[in-house]
């Protein structure tokens, strides 16, 4: 167990015991749609009251500095809990009752054997080398905020249990809007984003955006392992949008709309890349280019797997290639 392990686990007990038992004190990822990721700290069961998810990372960080004990780190967590409102913490008003979250319940997918021992505390079902999560999304002024991991102890104080849970997720999965992005669109919008970033002006950045995607499309014309055709697939907030290749009937839909089987590379837990398996498709080297990816992204905090899938539209499943 590392230093910052037993520190998360020493917070975790203390504050347990300055809230009391019947509080409910438990981790789950945070992920925020500006794209900042961490590790929360929330607790449920307090009624009425406007609470912190706590950034333990930040708290341990707070620990280390000028040698700091856990009396001192308690004495801020304590300040945050009665003061949320003055703190930077997110605020959500406590875990938002069932009736009001069930619309916003999803699916996410992240890797199974990465996530093995934290996979322990959340709702989830395992699909191929992956693991299927649920998480619900939190609003800021009418728009999508934040989405929490939905962990066990969350489903047993809504009285739902794993069956029924995902049983709504795929409910509202019918329901979610799923985004198929051309690989030539999603050049155009990485790269403007890139070079508005970087002070560019808008007539140079026309320019270098279109070259980029006149660059990629001749080497796909040239390739002889590729189609031509290539897509992103996401849902509307690009967040855990690798998941829609399990909302019914989404990759039955594309499969007919290309004629073809479809193949699946892991981009990362957000998007998940499409290609028709034509008789272009050399699948050895997908096999490959996915492995090559998955080594060089393994660490990234939105790294998915190093498998290629296929989804096999005679029988609406996706298998592993092996």
């Amino acid at each position: 167990m590392t230093n910052y392990e037993r520190f998360r686990e020493k917070l975790k007990k203390r504050i347990q015991e300055f809230l009391g038992p019947e509080v409910v004190v438990e981790y789950s990822d945070v992920r925020k749609n500006n794209g900042n990721h961490y590790e929360g700290l929330y607790m449920m069961g307090i009624k009425d009251r406007m609470l912190p998810i706590l950034n333990v990372r930040n708290y341990y960080q707070y620990y280390l500095e000028q040698n700091r004990n856990m009396e001192d780190v308690m004495e801020r967590v304590k300040n945050e809990i009665a003061y949320p409102e003055c703190t930077d913490n997110d605020l959500v008003g406590l875990v938002l009752p069932f009736e009001e979250a069930r619309e916003n319940i999803h699916y996410g997918l992240i890797n199974y054997e990465a996530n093995r021992q934290r996979l322990g505390g959340l709702v989830h079902r395992r699909f191929l080398d992956l693991a299927v999560v649920l998480y619900y999304t939190v609003y800021r002024d009418g728009q999508p905020f934040a989405t929490v991991l939905i962990p066990n102890a969350l489903a047993k104080l809504w009285h739902m249990d794993s069956r029924s849970l995902f049983e709504l997720a795929e409910e509202n999965a019918k329901k979610e809007k799923v985004m198929v992005i051309s690989v030539p669109q999603l050049l155009e919008i990485t790269l403007t984003d890139a070079f508005e970033n970087a002070g560019e002006e808008p007539e140079e950045i026309r320019k270098k955006v279109d070259a980029a995607i006149q660059r990629f499309e001749k080497e796909m014309e040239s390739s002889r392992h590729l189609p031509q055709r290539m897509f992103l697939l996401t849902n509307s907030t690009h967040c855990y949008g690798a998941a829609c290749i399990l909302y019914p009937g989404v990759l039955y839909s594309l499969a007919r709309r290309e004629k073809e089987d479809l193949y699946l590379l892991p981009a990362s837990i957000n998007g998940m890349l499409i290609l028709p398996a034509g008789d272009k498709t050399d699948e050895e080297f997908l096999k490959e280019r996915t492995a090559e990816m998955a080594r060089v992204e393994q660490r990234e905090k939105d790294w998915l797997s190093g498998k290629l899938y296929r989804y096999i539209a005679e029988r609406d499943v996706v298998v592993e290639v092996v």
